[in-house]
């Protein structure tokens, strides 16, 4: 699925969104829709870029390097026991912890291998998502260019002013939805990577020199405009 358009998309929805807000929300407008420019500025706030998530997510999960040398760790940590089981005169306790250690070291390689995977299938469903709202954002984008193109017709200017209303508000109650599916995307992917971020952070210092991802650090920050969005939009309101 092709992902590199849609943040064009959805600056363009915006960008139009916004033209159509000034009309509609224009004081000389009759009935004048403030709700517009609540609904613009919630089309801008949704503006993101599926494109590098997808890509974020094929750096996290796409990684043989990074999976060779895990396999590495692994193959030489599986070693060490065999040749511990096997030493002569080394027996009890200490040579029981030395082996317990190790089952605890392979545990955690295997929980780094899955966090890794995990952190790539959330980018790449975010991406999916998202993929799918600049379909959304296109198509409100021209209603509103539509719905203002149609107030400024003086023919038809008493008779859908009512109809431009009503389908207005149904537009605004369908973006604010939309809106907080994102924060809740955004909220849940960022819950995930971070505590990924953290625990790998651990790792590294219990094991140093041991990465993940060797020599990657995926960019978040390109997958929306200013980072991750906060708060809530005003109510809607005509």
């Amino acid at each position: 699925m092709a992902y590199e358009s849609d943040r064009a998309i959805y600056m363009t929805s915006a960008a139009a969104a916004q033209a159509a807000a000034q009309i509609l929300a224009h004081p000389a407008a009759v009935p004048r829709l403030l709700i517009a420019r609540t609904i613009a500025d919630m089309m801008v706030m949704l503006v993101s870029n599926p494109g590098a998530m997808f890509k974020a997510s094929e750096e996290w999960s796409g990684s043989d390097d990074g999976d060779a040398d895990l396999d590495a760790v692994e193959k030489g940590i599986r070693a060490l026991k065999v040749k511990a089981r096997e030493y002569e005169g080394w027996e009890g306790d200490a040579c029981e912890l030395f082996i317990d250690k190790m089952e605890i070291l392979l545990d955690e390689l295997e929980k780094m291998k899955n966090y890794r995977k995990s952190s790539g299938q959330t980018l790449r469903q975010a991406a999916e998502i998202y993929h799918h709202g600049a379909q959304f954002v296109g198509g409100v984008a021209a209603l509103m260019s539509g719905l203002a193109a149609a107030s400024l017709i003086p023919i038809a200017k008493g008779a859908s002013n009512l109809t431009i209303a009503t389908v207005l508000r149904s537009v605004g109650r369908t973006v604010l939805s939309v809106f907080k599916m994102k924060l809740k995307v955004l909220a849940a992917a960022g819950v995930i990577l971070a505590g990924v971020n953290g625990y790998q952070l651990v790792q590294a210092q219990l094991l140093p020199g041991l990465k993940a991802l060797p020599d990657k650090a995926p960019d978040f920050k390109r997958a929306g405009p200013e980072g991750f969005p906060f708060g809530q939009p005003e109510t809607l309101s005509a």
